[in-house]
């Protein structure tokens, strides 16, 4: 089922949160913990490039180099007029 747009973002976060702990694992070469399918193995590297995507699209957004986001202060200056009604 979709999420719906009133929770979107939070129901989403915490999936994604879940499958950043996943790859941590996979990264730190925990492989009992966590065991992916070739189409898991797909959707994750697709799930990567989404998320570069969507961090290169607020830099861009920001006009900031993708370094600077590293502070989250930046990221909430970004977003937080989009949600205020003064998205362009």
């Amino acid at each position: 089922m979709a999420n719906m747009a009133h929770c979107r973002f939070q129901n989403t976060l915490r999936d994604l949160a879940d499958c950043e702990l996943a790859l941590d694992e996979l990264l730190s070469n925990d492989f009992d913990s966590v065991l992916l399918s070739e189409d898991e193995e797909r959707a994750a590297a697709k799930l990567v490039e989404v998320a570069f995507n969507i961090v290169q699209m607020v830099a861009d957004a920001g006009c900031v180099e993708l370094a600077e986001l590293d502070d989250t202060q930046i990221i909430k200056a970004v977003i937080e007029p989009l949600t205020r009604g003064g998205g362009r």
